[in-house]
């Protein structure tokens, strides 16, 4: 192969290298920061490209807004809505493991969300 081939080859992915690490540098990767003092969980800062979410401390599963659950990262306007219409039906949640019952929420999402929940009797 002549040299000037391998030279404009060897440009071509030097510029590729650095073309895709100037993407993943810039790009909006979900990057959360855990803020936590000795012993509780004070916040969790997510940022994601649309949308920030912040919460301090837990919420009260019995006693939260919409706009209360949907700041806890996972919770749309959706499952607020449906956790509030089954907490209206039924009556207040007796342990956080009685929000299984909502629609949409399954295991994996209780396991996320725990964290952020409380209840009060």
């Amino acid at each position: 192969m002549p040299y000037s081939v391998i030279k404009g080859s060897l440009i071509l992915l030097v510029i590729s290298i650095f073309i895709f690490i100037y993407t993943f540098i810039t790009s909006n990767y979900i990057k959360p920061v855990y803020k936590t003092s000795s012993s509780d969980l004070v916040g969790i800062n997510i940022q994601f490209p649309e949308q920030q979410y912040l919460v301090h401390g837990q919420i009260d599963i019995n006693m939260a807004t919409k706009d209360e659950l949907i700041a806890i990262p996972g919770i749309g306007v959706s499952l607020a809505k449906k956790i509030i219409n089954y907490r209206d039906l039924n009556g207040n949640f007796k342990n956080i493991d009685d929000v299984l019952n909502v629609s949409g929420i399954g295991h994996k999402m209780l396991a996320r969300i725990k964290v952020f929940l409380t209840y009060n009797k």
